[in-house]
């Protein structure tokens, strides 16, 4: 008779937040095309790590609404 033996369970995590050439990629940009989406006060919400100057991350939820909101329903919309 077999011995009952602990299953592993594989949860795969995606990151709350990536680095800005990381949500860069994943948006099919250049990093510089978000540093300067930052200091023209346009493009996803980001978040900085700590004081002003430091790491700046984005949240994927921020990456994934601000693709939602871009998404046009006809050419007469772009």
């Amino acid at each position: 008779m077999a011995k009952n033996t602990p299953t592993a369970t594989v949860v795969a995590l995606t990151p709350a937040r990536v680095s800005s050439v990381a949500a860069a990629r994943y948006l099919g940009y250049e990093p510089q095309t978000l540093v300067n989406w930052r200091n023209l006060g346009k493009g996803p919400r980001f978040v900085r790590d700590g004081r002003p100057g430091s790491r700046v991350f984005y949240r994927v939820a921020d990456l994934d609404a601000w693709l939602e909101e871009q998404a046009a329903r006809s050419s007469a919309a772009v």
